[in-house]
Parts: structure tokens; sequence; C-alpha cells
């Protein structure tokens, strides 16, 4: 699939040598992977992502992508099961280091910053974009509603209205008392 004129995979030094910025939406269903996590029967071929991205390479001649993207992802409610829209926003930066280079900078970069690898000189730019994004994801999606299971709620009330089980158990236990204590006082 192409995504002109955004590209998918990039060759690094030409981009970083050109200090480009993009600003551009790109639509859900371009992301395969992040498309999993979409409630089944989302309308994602409608639905788009706003990127902004930054190629930097820092004083110390380090190629550095910032970005930020933000859109609406259409969720699963994990109480419910219906639709909740999410809003997705996230803010990165990620150090692009080639796989095959080899220098003392990468213990040094992957404890500052998250970390890419490009192979031979090429990075996958999509994919590193939807690894950001489904790290962005929550963990669990629900609506902000605690009563939107109304099947939940009404047991809830019901549970409510029933006597404890254990009610039952308090008074024998009571009673139980109340007769040793009886016991206790005839044989007196």
């Amino acid at each position: 699939m192409s995504l002109l004129p955004f590209p998918e995979k990039i060759d690094v030094r030409k981009f970083f040598s050109r200090h480009v910025n993009f600003n551009t939406n790109l639509p859900l269903s371009a992301f395969s992977r992040l498309s999993e996590f979409i409630r089944p029967g989302a309308e994602i071929d409608s639905s788009e992502l706003k990127v902004e991205l930054n190629y930097i390479v820092d004083e110390e001649g380090r190629f550095l992508i910032s970005g930020r993207m933000n859109g609406l992802v259409d969720l699963t409610c994990q109480r419910c099961l219906q639709g909740v829209e999410h809003k997705l926003s996230t803010e990165f930066k990620v150090q692009i280091l080639d796989e095959l280079e080899e220098g003392g900078d990468r213990e040094l970069a992957e404890d500052e910053l998250d970390v890419a690898l490009a192979q031979e000189g090429q990075l996958d730019l999509l994919g590193l974009l939807e690894d950001e994004l489904i790290l962005s994801l929550p963990l669990v999606a629900y609506h902000d509603e605690l009563n939107c299971n109304e099947a939940l709620v009404a047991l809830k009330a019901s549970a409510q209205n029933k006597p404890s089980p254990f009610a039952e158990l308090e008074t024998l236990k009571v009673q139980m008392r109340e007769g040793r204590k009886q016991g206790t006082s005839e044989k007196k």
C-alpha cells in the first residue's frame, strides 16, 4: 500500500540530511497491526490520525525522530462489550541506529532514549509509528460511566436487595451463644 507522499520506509541518511518535517493525516487502515485492537465492525477506513514528525540530527551527530500523533479510535469496552471512543495522543522521541553499524554510543543511546534499528540504512517508518500507537493504547478500555453494562447494574441492584447468606449464620451463632448461656445458668 502506498501512502504517497508519506514514505513507508526511509533511507535514514538521506532523510536526516534534508531535515525533513512531516505534518500529515494517515488513515487507520494503513496500520494493519493496530487494527487488531480496534473494535470489530468499526469504521477504520474513514478514520485518520494526525501525524507530526521532525527529523533531527543533534549536536552529537545522532539521528533522532521526534513526533506526535493524535486521533480517535473505536475500542471495545471491557464492561459492556460495546464500542468506546478513545482519544489517542502520543509523543515520542526515538534515536535511529543502523543495525550493522558498530559504535560505542549504542549502550549510551539505549540508556537515554528509545532506540529504533534501521536495517542496511532503511527504517520501517510506518512500523515505528504503529509500535508507538500500540504502546499508547490503554491496557483496558472502558466507558467512564460505571453503569454502561445494564446487566451488571441489574445484578448489583438485585444483590443489594437480597439478604446476605451469612446473616442466617449470624442468627444461628447468636442462638447458640444464648443456648450455652442458658445451659450454664441452669447448672448453677
